[in-house]
């Protein structure tokens, strides 16, 4: 039997494919993405997408139920037990058991194969990886399958399906399972502060205040004033219990850790532990690049800067803009003895040595000379603290699902300041938080982006986000953006996540969002600040405002794009259908859906192009299907024109009805008149007769 194939990508409902393990206790797991229970006997897991071939299948005869927003594991008890199966809070259910039946041909091969969940007859998802590729597009949009890695679960992430590579990464035992819980909010009290312009001052205070334990988690930790403010506490006080945990591979290299190894032996000696995360084989991350530091298990320093000289220089600079004293970046001192509590079991799981990818350094240096750090003191100033909440944002956890909520959370302002912002998201698709912004600014949220010079191609990039949608960005040269932070409305987010998929989804990260107005309002002057730097786009914007993810055979469909200023445009339409494009003097048309076949993702590209000659193009995707695959469309308006490639003027809201009438008013008008007397003479009758009847 072969199944009529149904996936498509967009947002994510119901059950779908969540994790897949080729390895021992191989099987898959499946996530409920849905609002409501659903029962796996409705449901078969094959590693063909034709059932009736000689592939084999998993299939359920008793009840299971996966609940919305959670997982369950179908896993077989062949092998050792391995991190698949054991994992707290994790619900697996072996074949053989609760009605479970695997066919004795199913097998996931380990340099590739593909997976397909059915319901009843239908498949609702696939994934593919190694050497196998689904080369139905239907199923698997992409022209590669995901890359296969020894011993590595692969793990779905985000809430939008691509049908590619895209939407998977590698889960390793040893990452935590932070979940995405808005409602996850701790009391606190917060003291906001910008670099360069404190000097990192913020963070020597709370380092100077810790009389009992100082555990750190910073990417790289190189200012040698800072380690010798630590060093000169650890011999003042024995007791104080300091751990110290850097990323062991950075991007700089090797040679940035041996620059400050002599400096961390110190510390060592004096005291510290002081371990290297990274090493080895197993890296549960491919950076842990997060900045932070917990002290007396009641203040937490949350940044987006590393422990540098410049960004830890000690003094106030009162003029950011005229040199090189430290990156912009964003920090949070958190007095909350909660948060505290929660991030210590964070730095402790990723402080373990029991997942083989943490070493100590003194093991990684034992021939490094140690160079004792002098402590030469630092500036003075007041820095004001706000009541708030706070929400904690890890990555590979949740980062990703937060940015996405923070983001739709916009009502008035969404202002973003990044160091990177990778190729993929530059595109601005629904996965991209570059789109996301998009969407937010034809809403009419006031939506501005500063990066850096980091960014490959800064200059076109700011062209491309300016012209092709409504979000206004800048490039800010001095100082260097170093920053990840997010304002969006009364929340503020100070963060290390930059807006790359390995740092959303493979690397350790750590973010607080602050529920505060006033302290939304202090980064929101900081970015307003920059931006004023660096903002000085003077070119038109073009958005395309009106587009539907799908749509059916035979549908009119409406295209509108917004160009501002406003003023005479000429534009171009290609529908992605090969045929030829279609130029209009508005910017409006009409188009009629044909699919082929059972369906296709077609690409809109549109030209928009003023007086002067200068054009900008946009492109959107979009499906055309039959009715089997694409839901009913909603009533659009206005009433669009039957025929296809007829361009749509703005109509008076009266609809095809409304000018029926308006077209024949001279002949209704009379005819109405004789109906309204004949209704009065009516009436006045009836009245007489009931008048009777109360006598």
């Amino acid at each position: 039997m072969t199944s009529d194939a149904s996936d498509a990508s967009g947002e994510m409902d119901g059950l779908m494919l969540y994790e897949v393990n080729p390895y021992d206790n191989e099987g898959v797991s499946v996530y409920n993405y849905g609002d409501s229970p659903v029962d796996l006997r409705d449901y078969l897991i094959s590693d063909n997408s034709d059932l009736g071939s000689r592939e084999g299948y998993i299939s359920f005869t008793e009840s299971i139920t996966v609940e919305p927003d959670s997982f369950v594991v179908i896993a077989t008890s062949s092998g050792e037990p391995n991190s698949f199966v054991n994992r707290d809070g994790v619900e697996v259910y072996y074949t053989g058991t609760h009605g479970i039946v695997k066919s004795t041909n199913f097998a996931l091969n380990n340099d590739g194969d593909d997976v397909y969940l059915f319901k009843d007859d239908t498949i609702v998802d696939a994934f593919c990886y190694g050497k196998v590729l689904i080369e139905d597009p239907d199923l698997w949009a992409s022209d590669v399958s995901f890359d296969d890695k020894n011993d590595t679960i692969f793990q779905r992430h985000g809430t939008y399906d691509t049908d590619s590579e895209e939407d998977w990464f590698y889960y390793v035992h040893g990452q935590t399972q932070e979940g995405f819980n808005p409602d996850l909010k701790f009391d606190a009290t917060v003291t906001p502060f910008l670099f360069p312009d404190s000097g990192g001052i913020p963070v020597y205070d709370a380092v100077e205040s810790a009389t009992e334990s100082l555990y750190i988690n910073v990417y790289i930790l190189s200012n040698k004033n800072i380690c010798g403010l630590i060093y000169e506490k650890l011999t003042e006080n024995p007791e104080l219990d300091v751990d110290i945990l850097i990323e062991g591979t950075p991007v700089d290299g090797d040679e940035a850790v041996a620059d400050c190894a002599p400096t961390l032996l110190a510390l060592v000696d004096a005291g510290a532990d002081v371990r290297m995360i990274g090493m080895g084989d197993s890296a549960r991350y491919i950076q842990d690049h997060a900045k932070y530091a917990i002290i007396d298990m009641n203040t937490v320093v949350v940044t987006s800067e590393n422990w540098t000289t410049a960004n830890l220089n000690g003094s106030i600079d009162y003029n950011v803009y005229s040199g090189n004293d430290g990156n912009r970046g964003w920090g949070a001192v958190i007095e909350s003895q909660e948060y505290a509590d929660y991030m210590y079991g964070i730095f402790q799981n990723d402080f373990s040595m029991s997942y083989g990818d943490v070493t100590l350094l003194k093991d990684e240096f034992p021939n490094a000379k140690v160079s004792i750090p002098w402590y030469d003191g630092h500036g003075d100033a007041d820095f004001d603290s706000y009541q708030a909440q706070i929400t904690p944002i890890l990555s590979n956890d949740n980062s990703f699902d937060f940015t996405e909520y923070f983001i739709d959370y916009a009502k008035e302002r969404l202002y973003a300041e990044q160091q990177s912002l990778n190729g993929t998201y530059q595109e601005m698709g629904p996965e991209s938080p570059l789109g996301m912004m998009a969407s937010k600014a034809n809403e009419g949220v006031d939506c501005r982006l500063i990066f850096g010079t980091g960014v490959d191609n800064y200059n076109t990039v700011e062209k491309n986000i300016n012209g092709k949608s409504l979000i206004m960005a800048g490039v800010l040269t001095t100082p260097y953006v170093h920053n990840k932070g997010i304002v969006s409305d009364d929340v503020a987010i100070v963060s290390s996540v930059n807006w790359t998929p390995s740092s959303f989804f493979n690397n350790r990260e750590v973010a607080v969002a602050i529920y505060s107005q006033d302290i939304a309002d202090y980064f929101a002057q900081a970015f307003m600040n920059d931006f004023n730097q660096c903002y000085d786009y003077d070119g038109f914007k073009v958005d395309i405002s009106e587009i539907k993810s799908s749509y059916e055979s035979g549908e009119t469909a409406t295209f509108t794009v917004t160009v501002s200023p406003e003023g005479e445009y000429e534009y171009l339409w290609d529908f992605g259908d090969g045929k030829d494009p279609v130029p209009t003097k508005i910017p409006r048309i009409a188009y009629e859906m044909i699919a082929s076949g059972d369906g296709e993702s077609r690409v809109l590209t549109v030209t928009v192009t003023n007086a002067d000659g200068d054009h900008i193009t946009v492109t959107k995707t979009y499906f055309v299907g039959t009715e089997s695959t694409v839901d009913p469309p909603e009533p659009e308006e206005p009433t669009v024109p039957d025929n296809p490639g007829e361009t749509v003027d703005q109509d008076d809201g009266l609809g095809d009805i409304g000018q029926l009438i308006s077209d024949n008013l001279y002949i209704l008008i009379p005819l109405i008149v004789i109906i309204l007397g004949a209704i009065a003479a009516v009436g006045r009758s009836g009245k007489k007769r009931s008048s009777k009847k109360r006598k």
